[in-house]
C-alpha cells in the first residue's frame, strides 16, 4: 500500500511492504565479493541509528545496496557512492541532498541504474553518499579497476547485454 511522506525537500509515495518483499527475495544475487564492498556490508549494520531507521521506514535493507563503490579513501575512511531501490514515485524533489547523519547523505532520483531483478515497475532510486570507516580486520588493498576485476561483474558489459536484449529480443532468446 502506497504511503506519502515528505523527506527533506522531496515528497515521495512509497510501498514499504512491496520494497521489503523485493529485498527479501532469496533469488537475487545482491552481494559483490570485492574488499571495498565487503567492508560496506560489514559496516552497514552499525550505521548511525538515524540511517538504519530511515532505511527501515522505507522498507529497504541497508546491507543490500543495488550498487556501491568507493570514491575516495583517506585516514581509514571510505567515501562510498551508490544506490538502493524502492517501490514508489517521486511527487516533488529539489536537487539538494538530505543529510541523514554526519557523513551520511542521500538524494531521491527517478533515473535508474542497476535495478535488481526483484523490482519490476513503479520504482525510484535512492542515491547515497556515505563516509564509512574501514572495519575489516585485513588492511585495505588498492582496488583493481572494474574493467579488469574478476570479482565484480563488468557493469558496462551488463548494460550492453541489456540494450542488445531490448533491441534484438529474438537474437537474445537463441
Amino acid at each position: 500500500m502506497m504511503q506519502q511522506r515528505q523527506i527533506g525537500n522531496a515528497v515521495i509515495e512509497f510501498d514499504r511492504a512491496a520494497t521489503q518483499a523485493a529485498y527479501s527475495n532469496p533469488g537475487e544475487d545482491w552481494l559483490c565479493s570485492c574488499q571495498d564492498c565487503l567492508n560496506y556490508y560489514a559496516a552497514a549494520p552499525n550505521f548511525p541509528t538515524e540511517v538504519i531507521a530511515f532505511f527501515d521506514e522505507l522498507g529497504m535493507n541497508v546491507t543490500k545496496p543495488s550498487e556501491v563503490y568507493d570514491c575516495s579513501f583517506q585516514n581509514d575512511l571510505l567515501q562510498y557512492c551508490g544506490f538502493y531501490h524502492l517501490y514508489g514515485n517521486i511527487k516533488y524533489t529539489e536537487s539538494s541532498k538530505l543529510q541523514l547523519a554526519d557523513g551520511f547523505e542521500c538524494r531521491f532520483s527517478s533515473s535508474l541504474a542497476c535495478v535488481p531483478s526483484t523490482f519490476s515497475n513503479n520504482r525510484i532510486q535512492l542515491n547515497i553518499y556515505f563516509t564509512v570507516p574501514w572495519v575489516l580486520d585485513e588492511p585495505r588493498q588498492e582496488p583493481i579497476p572494474i574493467i579488469l576485476s574478476k570479482t565484480k561483474p563488468n557493469i558496462l558489459q551488463k548494460l550492453l547485454n541489456k540494450i542488445r536484449e531490448k533491441r534484438f529480443p529474438k537474437a537474445a532468446q537463441k
